[in-house]
């Protein structure tokens, strides 16, 4: 921020953005969800077998909570929100600026996805998923800046720590840091003398961070996984796909032979068929579910093709996933709500998705950087979470992850396109 006059305008949309998210949400509301109560376990000994399925960060952020407010963790978490959602909007500001976002726009972007539902839904919510989505923009800030600027070691050092964090607190960024590492070596190309260099220091950091978690679950726990939720995740899929058949031998097709009321869902079941599947995982043991890899790998290998085809088909949804839901305040009207959540409805299920598919063809064709890191990121995060989610429902919750940068891609394709009067630049 250059001046007085940015930094006393930046002041008066922090204080705008507060004012309204406590108008339209409590500001001290805490809402507890069916995974709230599992990081709050594991929160109690980040280092028990619970660990097994929730990775350290949020956990550990829940236990300082403990230890300030004594309680379980959550009051903490909501303020440590509240005062992230502050950095957000300073961060995000500055990087409008850097790219050259008309002031104006940058106004009405910030408080468009600041005061949308789905933001302020989850800071009030007790899982990851609002600093999730803090974190996976500021990978996104970093990189642009390093994109803008020239590297130096501790930005590289940040990255790679910020990769391992996104990962640490979901195990959906796995593979995010190799994303980073690809696209920089794509970016460095040229650069022979510091194209290596550029590419895995990042990498480098993100790997060893990960690894020593990794190590701590392989040695007490002989697992081999960040997190076992995601070979419940897949075997709930095989099930659901209908391909319990192919999962012959395997513990878990074993423990359904032996519960005759599941065996008949599960010979029965087919994807459309919801009613039936929520029988089937509410009453199937979750250990048996929760630690057999054999049966998913056998049964997905078998129906790769119709897999991967069923699992493509539901990557529209997750980009049309709209969260209408408005835990209002005492002073919001019926119709300030329904004006509100209408407004949203045509965000969410228009201008965000149509303007993703068509600018993500003209940055990829015009080589766009910072468009075109941004465009990895979203289609890396939206595939991992189509491929290990077993319904659709979840992708209001899995969408908070990138929201920020599916509201800012419209605004990299529209400066990029260079309009006429130049009413995108300062």
């Amino acid at each position: 921020m250059k001046t007085k006059q940015n930094k006393s305008e930046l002041l008066l949309l922090i204080i705008v953005i507060i004012f309204f998210s406590i108008y339209l949400t409590p500001y001290n509301n805490i809402i507890s969800m069916i995974d709230t109560g599992s990081y709050i376990e594991v929160s109690k000994n980040i280092f028990s077998a619970e660990s097994k399925s929730r990775p350290p960060i949020f956990p550990t952020i829940l236990s300082l909570g403990s230890i300030f407010f004594n309680d379980n963790g959550s009051n903490f978490t909501v303020l440590l929100h509240w005062i992230v959602s502050i950095l957000w909007i300073i961060l995000f500001w500055d990087l409008l600026n850097k790219i050259n976002i008309h002031k104006y726009y940058q106004y009405a972007t910030l408080l468009v996805f600041f005061l949308s539902p789905r933001i302020l839904l989850y800071k009030h919510i007790i899982l990851p998923e609002y600093i999730l989505s803090f974190i996976i923009f500021l990978v996104f800030y970093m990189m642009c800046n390093i994109l803008l600027n020239k590297p130096t070691t501790k930005s590289l050092i940040f990255i790679g720590l910020l990769n391992s964090v996104v990962c640490l607190l979901k195990p959906i960024w796995l593979f995010g840091g190799i994303l980073t590492f690809m696209f920089s070596i794509y970016h460095y190309w040229d650069n022979k003398k510091f194209r290596l260099y550029y590419s895995l220091l990042p990498l480098a950091v993100n790997v060893i961070l990960v690894l020593t978690w990794q190590l701590f679950l392989f040695i007490n726990f002989n697992q081999f996984k960040i997190s076992n939720i995601s070979t419940r995740n897949l075997n709930l899929i095989s099930i659901r796909a209908g391909y319990y058949n192919d999962g012959y031998g395997c513990d878990l097709y074993k423990y359904i032979e032996s519960e005759p009321t599941l065996l008949s869902s599960v010979k029965t079941m087919n994807w459309k068929n919801f009613e039936q599947f929520t029988f089937i995982k509410n009453n199937i043991n979750e250990t048996v579910l929760t630690n057999d890899d054999k049966f998913y790998a056998q049964a997905i290998s078998k129906n790769l093709s119709d897999f991967i085809k069923n699992q493509v088909k539901r990557i529209p949804t997750f980009f049309n996933s709209k969260c209408l839901t408005l835990y209002k305040s005492k002073f919001i009207s019926k119709s300030v709500e329904l004006n509100y959540l209408r407004f949203y409805k045509i965000i969410y299920l228009f201008i965000i998705p149509y303007s993703f598919i068509i600018g993500s063809c003209y940055l990829i064709i015009n080589r766009n950087q910072i468009g075109l890191i941004a465009f990895l990121y979203i289609l890396y995060y939206s595939t991992v979470c189509v491929f290990l989610t077993y319904q659709d429902q979840i992708f209001v919750r899995m969408r908070t992850g990138i929201d920020s940068l599916l509201f800012i891609f419209p605004l990299i394709f529209l400066n990029s396109i260079q309009i006429k009067k130049n009413i995108f630049t300062n």
